[in-house]
């Protein structure tokens, strides 16, 4: 329910701290994003792709999709357990 509670609320002050969460990692997987087109004529392809992973997380109670961008992304492993600290939305 922390996991729920945590998406679906707003802080009531600059100063919120949430409650450490524990959650499991279900699934990881890789995404990629196009940071910069290149246009012709009469086509546009991708320059530049940036590679972010998508992790499916879930408390025991709610599952949530996130965001892992490049500096995390090595650090989860799917069916790890990890306990989240200071997180906002």
């Amino acid at each position: 329910m922390a996991l729920i509670r945590l998406l679906t609320t707003s802080p009531d002050t600059p100063h919120f701290r949430p409650t450490p969460l524990h959650v499991h990692v279900l699934k990881v997987e890789d995404q990629p994003r196009v940071v910069t087109w290149e246009c012709n004529e009469n086509m546009a392809r991708a320059a530049t792709i940036k590679q972010n992973r998508v992790a499916v997380i879930s408390d025991g109670h709610s599952v949530a999709r996130v965001t892992l961008y490049e500096e995390f992304s090595s650090k989860m492993v799917e069916g790890e357990a990890y306990i989240i600290r200071g997180a906002t939305y």
